[in-house]
């Protein structure tokens, strides 16, 4: 007997079967009904991932536990033949030279076979199917163009996954996962002389202020740049213009083969061209090495995001994103010619370059003992290629931060860091007094543990230690005649060591 209910009994079914909030997606009458016959929700079906049911009724959009319910309706999807799906769009880049390579590796894992159905370079499907019976479990359908195209798809619902080579704004979405690092680099032939260019000139030369060799260390003749855009005026939108439809291919090329061309190019892209050091006055020269695209020292670093819809993903699609978190897929970010954003550990016997120079850089607000002070509340510990920087002009955590406080989370949660002591060094720009700097850098860095905290309840039963301590202005990166520079310079460093038996939650 089919039973027409109030809000009360509606709350009833909800704490029975599993009732939530979802999202709009394709939709057509259905009828779900309880297995003893006695509850029915009527509504447009949203969506089916295989195990839950998103509806959209009179009492709004719910979800529906499969194993409670009884489908009926001409849109009831089989419950035998389910083919998990997932749709992508955004950076052509991306979903062409770094998806397939995971969805393989993923595949791989699964004992899966994996199928490839393409309209043309920029829409195609992965068809993953059964090893034995051949049958399909799972579609990933791409649909490409640049990212804020992605961005717009899942604003739009038009998709489940943005792929992005920088942040969005979509609100409402959870945190991004950063699938792996990139960075923007000035290239050269290899029979070119100059190895090196200023931070300073980036701008200059995008916007043909700069055009001879001369102004770089070089001979006294003209270049040409190419894979510049002509709007860009500072290094962000330098970085966010360089998301092309066409991959940077033709501009390698151009690079590689004539001395005279300098290029902006990516370090994914291959190539025999030179990428030439981003040289600074107060600071070491800046390299696109691995090491520094982790901890962002290298300041064209450019994480590669994946943002998610909020709705229920099927089980398989699940699966894959918890593939993408593990050691083969960071194998898979290197094959791809990307950089894994995996969490690795830095000596303190591989900080030579960045001591010697805040040893050189030291002068009337940082003093010598300053860094000793500094050298001593870091004592024993090894970096983690982990760094923590806020949005411009606010106390919030940029998006990358934002997803490697996820990433952070999990490692605590896996026992990585049990018995460890981790601490936040909060540093500054030199704006303003050495004292205030040092308070800054203290509440920076203590934002970051409250962070931490906030997102784990595991850090007592861990044996973690939690150290925040502020250095100021004690160790630039670079120079502060820049608002690049300055950005730069506040930060918030990882450092790991060893509990000792009498640490207990500090802050310096």
């Amino acid at each position: 007997m089919k039973i027409r209910f109030t809000r009360y009994w509606l709350n009833v079914l909800c704490m029975i079967l599993g009732l939530c909030l979802a999202p709009a997606a394709h939709a057509q009458d259905v009828a779900l009904t309880s297995a003893d016959g006695s509850l029915t929700v009527e509504g447009r079906l949203l969506g089916f991932d295989g195990e839950y049911y998103q509806i959209r009724s009179a009492y709004g959009d719910l979800t529906l536990d499969g194993s409670g319910v009884v489908c009926f309706g001409p849109a009831c999807p089989s419950l035998d033949a389910f083919v998990a799906r997932a749709r992508f769009a955004g950076s052509a880049v991306l979903g062409q030279n770094l998806m397939p390579v995971l969805l393989e590796g993923f595949a791989r894992e699964e004992g899966l076979l994996l199928g490839l159905t393409s309209r043309d370079d920029l829409n195609f499907t992965y068809v993953m199917s059964d090893d034995e019976s051949g049958l399909p479990v799972g579609e990933f359908v791409f649909s490409l163009n640049d990212s804020q195209d992605g961005a717009r798809a899942l604003e739009k619902e038009e998709a489940d996954f943005a792929l992005t080579r920088f942040a969005i704004d979509v609100p409402d979405l959870p945190a991004p996962r950063v699938l792996a690092l990139d960075a923007l680099t000035l290239s050269v032939s290899q029979d070119n002389p100059v190895r090196a260019v200023p931070l300073t000139a980036l701008t200059r030369i995008a916007t043909d202020k700069i055009t001879n060799w001369n102004e770089l260390g070089g001979p006294d003749l003209e270049f040409f740049a190419v894979g510049k855009t002509e709007d860009a005026i500072s290094l962000n939108q330098i970085l966010n213009a360089h998301d092309q439809v066409v991959a940077g291919r033709a501009v390698m090329d151009q690079v590689q083969d004539d001395s005279l061309v300098l290029g902006f190019t990516r370090l994914s892209e291959p190539g025999a061209a030179v990428p030439l050091r981003l040289s600074g006055a107060c600071g070491a020269d800046f390299v696109p090495s691995a090491e520094n695209l982790k901890t962002r020292d290298y300041p064209l670093t450019s994480p590669q995001y994946l943002y998610q819809s909020k709705q229920r993903k099927p089980r398989l699609v699940r699966q894959f994103l918890r593939y993408l978190a593990t050691d083969a897929a960071a194998r898979d970010v290197g094959f791809a010619g990307f950089v894994s954003p995996g969490l690795d550990v830095v000596p303190m016997a591989a900080q030579g370059d960045r001591i010697t120079n805040a040893v050189l850089q030291a002068g009337t607000d940082t003093s010598l003992e300053d860094l000793q002070d500094m050298l001593q509340g870091l004592a024993g510990a090894a970096r983690m290629t982990m760094t923590f920087r806020f949005q411009a002009g606010s106390s919030r955590l940029d998006a990358q931060s934002v997803a490697e406080m996820d990433v952070l989370i999990q490692q605590l949660e896996t026992g990585r860091f049990d018995g460890k002591e981790l601490i936040f060094a909060g540093f500054s720009d030199g704006e303003g007094g050495a004292d205030a700097n040092r308070r800054i850098a203290l509440r920076r860095g203590s934002s970051v543990r409250d962070a931490l905290r906030r997102g784990s309840d595991m850090l007592d039963e861990a044996g973690v230690a939690l150290t925040v301590s502020g250095f100021g202005e004690a160790m630039p990166l670079a120079c502060d005649d820049t608002e690049a520079g300055r950005q730069l310079n506040r930060r918030v460093e990882l450092w790991v060591r060893d509990v000792p038996t009498d640490t207990l939650q500090t802050e310096n």
